[in-house]
């Protein structure tokens, strides 16, 4: 069982290797001619702007709600607490 596990081992290396050396030439990066190095600016239209902002807003808001007014109370906590460990 050894010996067929290593044979398989083996033809997989020889084919990994195979198939590694026998591309012809290694893949190169290839840049645009017209790239200068900075970033091109993209117009977006202002209702778009608006929205975008509007939305983060609005998820940051609700993210604060959730943290501060959506607590749960302290006297129904120790209530519960207290008749569990009276029994």
């Amino acid at each position: 069982m050894k010996v067929t596990k290593l044979c398989r081992y083996s033809a997989s290396s020889l084919a990994s290797l195979a198939l590694l050396l026998s591309s012809p030439m290694p893949a190169s990066a290839q840049i645009a001619e017209a790239d200068t190095g900075e970033f091109r600016r993209i117009e977006q239209p202002l209702g778009l702007k608006l929205g975008v902002t509007a939305a983060g807003l609005g998820l940051i808001g609700l993210e604060l709600w959730w943290f501060f007014a959506n607590k749960p109370r302290a006297s129904s906590a120790s209530s519960e607490g207290s008749d569990a460990g009276s029994s």
